[in-house]
C-alpha cells in the first residue's frame, strides 16, 4: 500500500509538473479529484530546496548501481511465491537473485552479474547444511554486508535476524578465538592469584600475632581486658598471675614484654 501511494504521488507530480511554469501556475492547475489545499501543499513540498537536493542525491546513488535487475515492479515476495509454486520447494535469496538478474532469453544483464551469480553457485555448492539460514549466509559472503533493517533479496519485512539467525549463533566461533588468545593471560592471572593468596595467609597470621601481643599488654597494664574490646575481638582475657610476665608472647620470641618496649 505504501509503495502504491508513493508511485501514485510520483506519477501525479510528473504528469502535472512543468519546470517552466511558476509556482502560482502549478498551484492553479489542480488535478481532478484532488483538493486544492492539498495540491497547494503538495506543490510547495516538491519545490522546497531540501527536497530538490534529496532528489539529486538519490539520482546519483541510483547511477552507482552497476548491476540492474529484471524484477520490475513486482514484489520479491510475490516473485518468490511464484517460483516456489513452479518448482515445488522453498526458494532462497540466492536463487531469487539469480532469477532477477537474467533476461527472458536466459542471458545475464551484464558481465558483473554473471560473475556474482557464479560466486553464488560456488558458495551454495560448498554448503553442507542446506537450511534457509545457511543459504542466506552463503549468499551474504558474495553480496557483502547488508544495510541496517533490511536484507537484499528478501523483499519487505526481510531482517538480518530472520535471514541469518541470532547473532550469538552466527558468531559462536569467535569464542574459541578469544579463548586461544587469552590462554597465556589466564595462566599469568592464576599465578598472580596464588601469590596473593599466600601473602594474604601470611598477613592474617601477622595480624593474629600482633593482636595477641596487644591483648597481653593491655591485660598486664590494666589487669583485665575491657569488655568492649573483648566483645569486639572475641578473645577471652589471658589468665596471668599478678606480677608475672611469663608466657606473654613478644615479636622476638622473648618471654618479657618490657624488654621489647624499652
Amino acid at each position: 500500500m505504501g509503495r502504491r501511494f508513493k508511485n501514485r504521488k510520483l506519477k501525479l507530480w510528473y504528469k502535472n509538473y512543468d519546470p517552466l511554469d511558476s509556482r502560482e501556475k502549478l498551484i492553479s492547475n489542480v488535478p481532478t479529484g484532488v483538493p486544492k489545499d492539498q495540491w497547494s501543499s503538495f506543490v510547495d513540498y516538491h519545490l522546497k530546496p531540501s527536497y530538490k537536493e534529496l532528489c539529486r542525491k538519490n539520482a546519483l546513488v541510483r547511477k552507482k548501481q552497476t548491476i540492474p535487475h529484471t524484477g520490475g515492479s513486482k514484489l520479491l515476495s510475490r516473485r518468490r511465491h511464484e517460483m516456489e509454486e513452479e518448482i515445488g520447494h522453498a526458494v532462497g535469496r540466492g536463487e531469487l537473485y539469480i532469477a532477477t538478474h537474467k533476461r527472458k532469453d536466459g542471458s545475464y544483464v551484464n558481465e558483473e552479474a554473471r560473475t556474482t551469480v557464479e560466486k553464488i553457485h560456488e558458495e551454495l555448492s560448498q554448503s553442507t547444511n542446506f537450511t534457509e539460514i545457511s543459504r542466506n549466509d552463503a549468499v551474504a559472503k558474495v553480496l557483502g554486508p547488508e544495510h541496517s533493517g533490511r536484507v537484499r533479496g528478501l523483499g519487505l519485512g526481510g531482517l538480518p535476524s530472520i535471514a541469518f539467525g541470532p547473532t550469538i549463533g552466527r558468531f559462536n566461533h569467535l569464542g574459541s578465538i578469544f579463548l586461544s588468545m587469552n590462554q597465556a593471560e589466564n595462566s599469568q592471572l592464576r599465578s598472580e592469584v596464588t601469590t596473593l593468596k599466600t601473602k594474604l595467609v601470611a598477613s592474617e597470621q601477622n595480624v593474629k600475632t600482633l593482636q595477641t601481643i596487644m591483648l597481653a599488654y593491655i591485660q598486664m597494664k590494666e589487669g583485665q581486658i575491657p569488655p568492649e574490646l573483648d566483645a569486639l575481638l572475641g578473645i577471652a582475657s589471658i589468665p596471668m598471675d599478678e606480677g608475672s610476665e611469663e608466657g606473654i608472647p613478644t615479636p622476638h620470641g622473648s618471654s618479657s614484654l618490657d624488654s621489647n618496649l624499652s
